[in-house]
């Protein structure tokens, strides 16, 4: 995304969105990735360049985006949509996460309300957290 980004004088988020279609016909490993992840990516990238925008405007000295490589992210995100907790009445619940699969998780506590988004995260000693 951050090379098709770097062509373009005024950035367009929709535009880049829309591109996601064909690059996952030039990359077939894209087609492993549940679609609201990657459009999720776009708005990550978005946000980003915002909050550089913005300290830009404030004075503040700024560089650019830059590529980051395989194993660099920690995070990627569900939203809305792709996801689900299957509560089993024992010690390990299930996370169902589209295009992954079936996940135990182990929760500490009941979820009040509808779970709306969920963020996967990876820390530097291996385990994954939800």
């Amino acid at each position: 995304m951050l090379e098709g980004l770097n062509g373009q004088e005024k950035p367009d988020r929709l535009e880049l969105q829309s591109r996601l279609p064909s690059l996952k016909e030039e990359h077939p490993e894209l087609k492993n990735i549940y679609a609201k992840v990657l459009q999720y990516e776009v708005y990550r990238l978005f946000s980003n360049l915002r909050s550089l925008a913005m300290l830009k405007k404030n004075g503040k000295k700024i560089g650019k985006l830059r590529f980051k490589g395989k194993g660099w992210f920690k995070t990627f995100t569900y939203n809305q949509s792709g996801f689900k907790v299957i509560e089993t009445g024992k010690r390990l619940d299930r996370l169902h996460l589209s295009k992954i699969g079936d996940i135990p998780i182990r929760t500490h506590r009941d979820v009040e309300g509808k779970i709306k988004q969920i963020t996967i995260k990876r820390h530097r000693f291996g385990k994954w957290f939800a």
